[in-house]
Order: structure tokens, then sequence, then C-alpha cells
């Protein structure tokens, strides 16, 4: 309160000319009450009031005193030091959990977004340059779409010098997360965190992801795949073909948001929580991720609008170790045997059946290899490349070679000699090297 002056609510201002007219009996308290939406008994403690405190009996008693449940300054000095000391780099609302959780300090949320953003340590969101997208609906039920990405960063900062990615997996209906480490993004890094995603939860109906190389080919067709009618896939979209699920290829990030949005938050809320775990390597970051993901998708998924989901087992045709493999093709030679890598692999039990065939040759992500034809699975052996052989020519076409480079080496000498002449402008050389034939 001001000196001189009377700050009042509309809803006061209102009370002051009611009760001015009951206080000079212009009108009794029962109308008074009616007219104010007051019960009688209510009305005479504000004209009690007004009759001992004069206008001032109008305002309500509360105002100017402080909120018993206001933060103290010295609690408020504590936060900033803790925020600046150990959360500098956090969020409003990750800060807060932490400070509940590990500094055992009562605040709420928002009561600290305003602390921050007093101390100019946060900047409000309108004041922030936001992009703006149009909003998808959800899928309906969980395994219909699972968006699929890896991001490299240095998810432990400097405690681990290279940078390494995170292959993550999200459901597009219930935002639910699987995620795994890896040295980089590739084909077995995709190929072994898909198996172990299917392990967990089925086989999705589909997936979407992005046009890495990994994923998308851009090698044009050869002719015997356009005879066959053949599309061009890569070693991923192979496997998911024999998965039958379906492969969508994002045309930019913006199309797979909801995985880009949660490694913005995973690149903040999980490199924060490794850093107090002081976790130091992959495999261990491996382990915190278990724990993390699980009480994150606790906390983070949403229901679906359809409760059944529609996640399918693997094919019964599919076998574990070979679906997810590299697959590469070859022809069998006349001689019964293979080359591939610069290495021959001859043929068991040859027939006559087999030569010219073709052989698949796949490679599983443990490194074992199997060659089967159209028909069947076929046994091999390794062997070494058998040595070029050396033609054994007779005395006489040993003698008529030398003679015959005999004389090829002088016509070619005579031809250099030949080549020296002046001209009245400058000096031409002509040279031609002997060349000695065998």
């Amino acid at each position: 309160m001001e000196v001189g002056h009377i700050k009042m609510s509309q809803k006061e201002a209102k009370r002051v000319t009611i009760i001015d007219e009951v206080l000079k009996g212009k009108t009794d308290q029962k109308q008074g009450a009616k007219s104010l939406n007051m019960s009688v008994r209510q009305i005479r403690r504000v004209v009690k009031r007004v009759k001992e405190e004069g206008i001032e009996g109008h305002c309500h008693r509360s105002r100017g005193r402080k909120s018993p449940r206001q933060i103290s300054s010295d609690i408020k000095s504590r936060i900033i030091q803790v925020y600046k000391a150990k959360y500098a780099d956090f969020g409003p609302t990750f800060a807060q959990e932490k400070l509940v959780e590990r500094e055992h300090i009562q605040i709420s949320r928002e009561s600290l977004r305003k602390l921050l953003i007093k101390e100019g340590l946060w900047i409000e969101r309108s004041k922030k340059n936001r992009p703006v997208h149009v909003w998808r609906q959800r899928r309906s039920s969980e395994g219909e779409l699972v968006q699929v990405d890896g991001s490299h960063h240095r998810w432990l900062e400097d405690r681990l010098e290279q940078e390494f990615c995170l292959m993550a997996y999200i459901d597009d209906a219930t935002s639910k997360v699987y995620g795994r480490f890896y040295e980089y993004e590739g084909v077995y890094p995709g190929l072994d965190s898909f198996r172990r995603f299917i392990n967990e939860y089925g086989c999705p109906h589909s997936i979407y992801i992005d046009r890495h190389s990994t994923y998308k080919t851009t090698r044009k067709a050869s002719i015997e795949e356009d005879l066959k009618g053949e599309s061009v896939l890569t070693q991923f979209e192979h496997v998911m073909q024999e998965l039958e699920v379906q492969v969508i290829h994002a045309r930019s990030p913006q199309a797979k948001g909801r995985v880009e949005r949660l490694f913005k938050t995973l690149q903040d809320r999980l490199v924060k929580e490794m850093r107090l775990a002081e976790i130091d390597s992959i495999p261990n970051a491996n382990l915190f991720l278990e724990e993390f993901l699980e009480t994150y998708n606790q906390r983070f998924t949403v229901h679906p609008k359809i409760k059944a989901p529609v996640w399918h087992p693997m094919p019964a045709h599919c076998d574990l170790t070979w679906t997810f493999s590299k697959r590469y093709f070859r022809t069998i030679l006349k001689d019964y045997t293979i080359q591939w890598q610069n290495k021959l692999f001859l043929l068991e039990n040859p027939s006559l059946a087999l030569k010219g065939q073709r052989v698949e040759i796949r490679v599983s992500i443990d490194g074992l290899l199997r060659f089967s034809t159209k028909n069947k699975v076929i046994t091999v052996k390794s062997i070494q490349k058998a040595p070029k052989q050396t033609k054994m020519i007779s005395m006489a076409e040993s003698k008529r070679r030398l003679d015959h480079s005999l004389q090829s080496h002088t016509k070619s000498k005579k031809s250099w000699m030949d080549g020296f002449y002046f001209g009245d402008a400058q000096k031409q050389i002509h040279s031609a090297q002997p060349v000695l034939t065998n």
C-alpha cells in the first residue's frame, strides 16, 4: 500500500458504494448482502470493519503480506550456487528433478524457471527462435510404425575422446524407446540393434528411416537385375524384406521428427545422467542405458488409441543367425570352385548340376559363412589358389624367338638413328626406344 493511495480490486471498489449506502441507512444490510452476493453475517463484519478503519477496511487483510510458502533468500542463494556449480547446462525441468533427487531441495519447476530467468541463467521460450512444423497424427497401434535413426555424438563428453553412435528406435504410437550404443552407424550395428529390438518387442509392421547409405543405395540396377525385375536393395533392406517389414525412407529430417526430437532430449538428459554416474566406456554406457530407458519409458510413454499391439513374430522360415547377415552372390566355376574376396573355395560334393549355378554367400554378424544355391546349402572348404602354369617350349621354338628378337632390335636401332636431322629453324629429335620382344 502506497502513502496517500489505496489499491483496490474491482470487486472491492464495488463494495465501497453499497457499504456506504448501508452505513448512511439508504439501504438495509439484507438488501446490501444480496447486491454483493454475500451473507448478512458477512456484510455485518465488513460494515463493522469500515466503521473502525475507514475506507481501508474494504481491502483484503492479506494484501502486502509475504506468503508463508515463499522461498527464503538463503534457499534461493543456495539453489543458484548449486545450479551454477553442477547443473549449469540443465533446463529448468531436468534441474528441478535433480535438485529434489540429489540435493534434497524442494522447489517447483515453475518457481525454479522464474528464478533462473530472473538471474539471467535461462531464456524464456517466447524469446527463442523456434522452428515451425506441421503436426502429424500418431499411428493408432503399438508396433504399426517404428522410427529408426543413429546419432553420432560425444555421449561421454571428455571422458572418452571419440564420438560414437546411438542407434535408437521409437514407436510412433506410444513413444516407447529402445536404444544401444555402437562405435559407428553401419550395416552390422544396424542389423545387430534390430535383432536385439525384435527379441524384446517383435517385428514392427513398418520402419521409418533416413537415406543413409546403409539403408538406401544409389547404385543403378544391373542388366541381370533389370531382366528379372528386381529392385536394388541394400544389405539392410534384404534383411527387412526377409522379415516382412516394410521400409519407408524419409526425404528430410523433419519427416522423422519424433526420433530427431528424441535425440535432442537424450543429448541433454542422457549425457548429463552419465556424467553424474561417471560412465567412461561404451560397454558401461550400454548397461546404464538399459536402466535409463526403463525409467524413461515409464515416465514418457503415452497410451495408444488402440490398446492391442500389432507386433508380429519373426517369420517361421527365418533363422536368427542367417537372416541377420550380409549377402553376396557368385557363380560356381568350371573347376567347381568359388572365388570371393581374394579367397578360393572348393565344393566338397561337386556334381554336373552345380556347375555354373549362382551361389549366395551369407556372412553372419558373428563372422560365420554359409554357401547355398537356389535349392540347398552346399559344403565348401577354403583352398589356396593354384599357381599359374608356365608353358614349355622346344629348343627350335626358343631359337626362332631369339632370332626374331635380334632382328627387331636391329630394325629399331636403324630407325632410331635415322630420326636425327636438323631443320632450318630448330633441331627436331624423333626417338623410338628399342623394344625387346619375347
